[in-house]
């Protein structure tokens, strides 16, 4: 079957947690929050997201909503 999440079970999944961060539009950011966005991204992208602290992720997932409408 296609389950387990690795540890990361609610809130969509890590690939997908990955697409929205990646589609932030970092030109809508103030430049501090942009250049953490891209530090962040691209730390998901070296570890995978499960090297990022809770907090980290919480913070990409406010960047989405942000930069949403």
């Amino acid at each position: 079957g296609l389950g387990g999440g690795g540890g990361i079970g609610h809130g969509g999944g890590v690939r997908d947690a990955m697409k929205r961060w990646e589609a932030i539009d970092l030109s809508r950011l103030h430049e501090i929050n942009r250049a953490e966005v891209e530090l962040l991204v691209s730390k998901a992208r070296l570890l995978g997201v499960a090297g990022l602290s809770l907090s980290e992720r919480q913070f990409l997932d406010r960047m989405v909503e942000s930069t949403r409408g």
